[in-house]
């Protein structure tokens, strides 16, 4: 997926379900620079959740983006391929906007559809406990071996 290792999916993920953060800060430091890659990864993630622009309201106040900067501009058009490419070739400090802001919105569409199809009929891996270190080892051990 995107040129992400488990490890940092598992993170991303971890992050979602409202574990620490520390692993994610450490996560965007490794990838300073290649905010492009990142929000390719970030929006393929939130259109896996199924993510819609209407989200990127209910992102912005815990994102902390101003209404107005580029990054909540582009992405209350759409999260298609066109918003992308302009993410991606936006300044850097708009590319850090954009992933904030995408890091959010991954987590509000997750939580919308947590609430609306719960759990039991999603068999994704990354709607596990990803915060019982028993269950990332499994996943972890499963995606060594391919089977994941």
């Amino acid at each position: 997926m995107l040129a992400a290792t488990f490890e940092e999916l598992v993170a991303i993920n971890r992050w979602v379900q409202g574990e620490s953060s520390t692993e994610l800060r450490s996560l965007l430091d490794r990838w300073q620079g290649r905010l492009e890659v990142l929000i390719d990864l970030l929006l393929d993630l939130v259109r896996q959740a199924r993510g819609t622009s209407g989200d990127v309201e209910a992102a912005l106040g815990p994102s902390a983006v101003r209404p107005m900067r580029t990054a909540v501009v582009l992405l209350r058009k759409g999260l298609h391929e066109e918003i992308a490419s302009k993410l991606r070739r936006a300044p850097e400090l708009d590319r850090e906007d954009a992933c904030r802001l995408l890091l959010h919105l991954l987590r509000v569409a997750d939580e919308r559809r947590r609430a609306l199809y719960g759990l039991e009929s999603c068999d994704h891996w990354w709607h596990r406990d990803l915060g019982d270190p028993a269950v990332v080892a499994v996943l972890r051990a499963a995606a060594a071996d391919g089977s994941l």
